[in-house]
């Protein structure tokens, strides 16, 4: 795995590869020419950078000639493929909390586009700004950025959110009907910005999965990887950094050692020298979140686990009693008094 300035998990893209494989494409032709393997899409801990996706995406226009390609990607993303800031996002205890919490960790989900909250007299506008694509795939990437998101708050809402109106910066497009199965409020082409809007008294709408304890864990998580991304101190700090960004369940040394541009051997040197061992760090930050979860979270052991990395509830009870000498629902029943 490669260093990556702007990392992109390779999610999105397989949700896209699924996609396209019912409509009979097979991912080698989507792939082609873009320096990714195809081994590589089943691989959580790959990332791409902003040209293999523009790439992917190029491809998938090109090869599939499917109209709403966009609408129909964007609407098969969920909150849980957006990590832990989609579990702090569906916890949280209203929309106002999840909507600035989409906004606030954005850089941690790979999003190739800009977007700000603002809430003026009765109308609350999610606008977009910037896009990290060429000209060429800007619509396409509008299209699914703003499809996952009415989506995700629908979800989160037990469907009782609606825009009011969205508005696009492009003309509108030939297969607009695609548009109007998507998106059930009215629709502006060829506007000056690109914008989501919807009644400001939503913002209060309680969600489905409120939990707030859940969130105020989560959130406190996202915070410290976004603290560490900008304020890195010892090689510790850094290699610690690394491991929380990464995908849950492909916290190694390799794929360490691959972000931050050095060997494995390199890696290891520095953990000597402040006398840690890889392992034992990544048992550090493995313990700190699972008694976090355990301590202020609802999260059932199923639900903790693939958060730390584990592929069952069962490798993680083992693990837990091997750390503290008690397995996880014992832990939690002393601090809880259950």
């Amino acid at each position: 795995m490669q260093k990556q300035e702007n990392p992109i998990p390779i999610i999105y893209s397989r949700i896209l590869l699924d996609l396209l494989a019912e409509h009979g494409l097979h991912a080698s032709a989507i792939l082609r020419g873009t320096g990714v393997e195809l081994s590589a899409v089943a691989d959580p801990e790959y990332k791409l950078d902003i040209k293999q996706q523009n790439a992917i995406y190029e491809n998938a226009l090109s090869v599939s000639k499917i109209q709403g390609l966009g609408l129909m990607h964007g609407e098969r993303i969920l909150p849980t493929h957006l990590g832990i800031v989609g579990y702090a996002i569906q916890t949280s205890t209203n929309l106002r909390q999840a909507l600035k919490l989409l906004v606030r960790y954005r850089p941690m989900v790979g999003s190739l586009v800009d977007y700000q909250l603002r809430t003026e007299n009765e109308t609350t506008t999610l606008a977009f700004t910037n896009t990290s694509v060429h000209n060429s795939l800007r619509r396409y990437v509008l299209e699914e950025h703003i499809a996952s998101i009415d989506r995700i708050l629908k979800l989160i809402t037990g469907n009782r959110f609606h825009a009011t109106k969205i508005s696009f910066d492009y003309p509108e497009p030939s297969y607009l009907p695609l548009y109007g199965k998507t998106f059930d409020c009215p629709l502006s082409f060829s506007s000056s910005v690109t914008e989501y809007q919807f009644d400001a008294k939503l913002l209060n709408l309680g969600l489905v999965f409120a939990d707030p304890s859940t969130s105020k864990a989560c959130e406190r998580k996202c915070d410290a990887i976004i603290a560490r991304i900008s304020d890195a101190g010892s090689d510790v700090d850094e290699i610690r950094r690394v491991i929380l960004m990464l995908p849950c369940d492909s916290r190694n040394l390799s794929a360490v050692a691959a972000e931050m541009n050095i060997s494995s051997r390199s890696v290891r040197r520095k953990l000597m020298a402040e006398q840690k061992t890889f392992q034992g760090l990544l048992d550090e930050i493995r313990l700190e979140l699972a008694t976090d979860y355990l301590r202020n979270t609802k999260l059932t052991l199923e639900d903790i686990a693939p958060l730390l990395g584990f592929s069952d509830a069962s490798n993680f009870r083992q693990a837990f009693k091997k750390w503290t000498g008690r397995p996880p629902g014992t832990f939690r029943n002393k601090i809880t008094g259950g």
